[in-house]
């Protein structure tokens, strides 16, 4: 990593650029996740006035390495735009 990159990640405010959505939010996470813990997906709830969700997924790491995490992960966000942009009937 370049010095101009570590720069620029220390000073991103992820939390305060989540603050201006209010659309709907779910949140998907592993909870064997090494590079950032589910504490931090968690912190995301504060930030959208009660319009997020968290699924925490049991076993599943940051790279969601296996075939099952993934599909998890592929279902759960298809069924939350299917929920949330397919037009109402």
């Amino acid at each position: 990593m370049s010095p101009a990159l570590v720069d620029d990640i220390a000073g991103l405010d992820v939390y305060g650029r989540s603050r201006p959505y209010a659309g709907p939010v779910r949140i998907i996470h592993g909870d064997q996740d090494d590079i950032a813990p589910v504490a931090y997906a968690r912190r995301y709830l504060d930030h959208y006035a009660g319009n997020a969700e968290l699924e925490v997924v049991e076993g599943a790491d940051h790279g969601w390495s296996s075939v099952p995490h993934r599909t998890r992960l592929h279902q759960s966000t298809l069924q939350f735009f299917r929920e949330h942009l397919e037009p109402s009937a």
